[in-house]
C-alpha cells in the first residue's frame, strides 16, 4: 500500500539533495544537466505539493479537516505550506526556462527536443499561481494575471509554430486546446477575484 507520509518524505530529501548542486554546477559548462536538474527539483516540490493539497500531510496520520475546528485550526498553517512549496516550485521551474533566454531575452523558437519541456515548465508555472491559497486579493489577481500571460504566450506560440500540435516529438495538442479553456475561463475567475467573491 502506498504510503503518503513516506512518499512526501522521500520527495522533501530529493529536492534537499539536488537543489544544492543548482548553486555549485556552473550552467555554462553544464547546461544540460543543469536544466535536467532544476526542472526535477521544479517538478517534485509540485508533486509534493499535489501530495500535501490533497488530503494528507506528511507529519499527519489522519486526512485534515475530519471536524471543523481541526479544519480552522490548520488551514492557515496547511495554506502557508502549499504557498510556499508552490513558490518554491515557481522558482525552480522560473529558473529552468531562464537557462533558455539568452542575455534575458525569449526565444522566438526553442529547439524541437526541449519545446515540449520547455512549454509544460511554462504550463506548469501557470497552474501554481492559479493554486495559491488565502492571499490578498491584489496578489491572488496579480497571480491570474501572470498564469493568464503565460496561457497567452504559449497559445501564441503555438500560433506562431503550429509544427508543435503535429510533431510526435513535441506531441503539445492536447495541451493547447486545454490551455484555451484555461485562458478563456481566467478572466472570469479574475472578476469574481476582484469582486470580492472567491
Amino acid at each position: 500500500e502506498w504510503d503518503q507520509k513516506r512518499a512526501a518524505a522521500m520527495m522533501k530529501r530529493r529536492t534537499r539533495m539536488l537543489s544544492p548542486l543548482l548553486d555549485i554546477l556552473n550552467p555554462k559548462v553544464y547546461i544540460a544537466f543543469w536544466r535536467q536538474l532544476s526542472f526535477e527539483v521544479a517538478e517534485v516540490t509540485q508533486q509534493l505539493y499535489e501530495l500535501r493539497k490533497d488530503g494528507k500531510l506528511p507529519e499527519a496520520h489522519t486526512a485534515l479537516g475530519i471536524d471543523d475546528d481541526e479544519e480552522d485550526h490548520h488551514s492557515v498553517k496547511v495554506a502557508a505550506r502549499l504557498n510556499e512549496l508552490a513558490r518554491s516550485s515557481l522558482k525552480y521551474f522560473t529558473t529552468f526556462l531562464e537557462s533558455y533566454h539568452e542575455r534575458g531575452v525569449v526565444p522566438d523558437k526553442v529547439d524541437d527536443d526541449n519545446t515540449r519541456v520547455y512549454l509544460t515548465a511554462r504550463l506548469n508555472r501557470a497552474r501554481l499561481r492559479t493554486k495559491m491559497r488565502g492571499l490578498a486579493r491584489e496578489e491572488s489577481i496579480e497571480a491570474h494575471k501572470l498564469a493568464l500571460r503565460e496561457y497567452e504566450w504559449i497559445m501564441d506560440y503555438g500560433k506562431r509554430h503550429p509544427e508543435i500540435a503535429t510533431k510526435t516529438e513535441i506531441n503539445f495538442a492536447t495541451e493547447l486546446s486545454l490551455r484555451q479553456e484555461m485562458a478563456g475561463m481566467l478572466p472570469a475567475k479574475l472578476s469574481r477575484i476582484a469582486a470580492g467573491r472567491m
